[in-house]
């Protein structure tokens, strides 16, 4: 998403992100299998936390 964003690709990336958000709150991101760690893992917030960032600064960007 952070890719898409830098290369203009904005729609990309704010779709990329936004399916994190959602993968994050079911428990399992996109690039993990069954055996994920659940929304409480370190790892799941940052990747949250993250596109979360990345989604305001895409909405910042699309108001200007």
């Amino acid at each position: 998403a952070r890719l898409a964003a830098d290369l203009g690709r904005l729609a990309e990336a704010t779709a990329h992100a936004r399916a994190v958000l959602t993968a994050c709150d079911d428990g399992q991101t996109p690039d993990d299998d069954a055996t994920a760690p659940g929304p409480g893992d370190d790892l799941t917030a940052a990747r949250r936390a993250d596109a979360s960032r990345l989604l305001r600064l895409l909405e910042e960007r699309a108001g200007k």
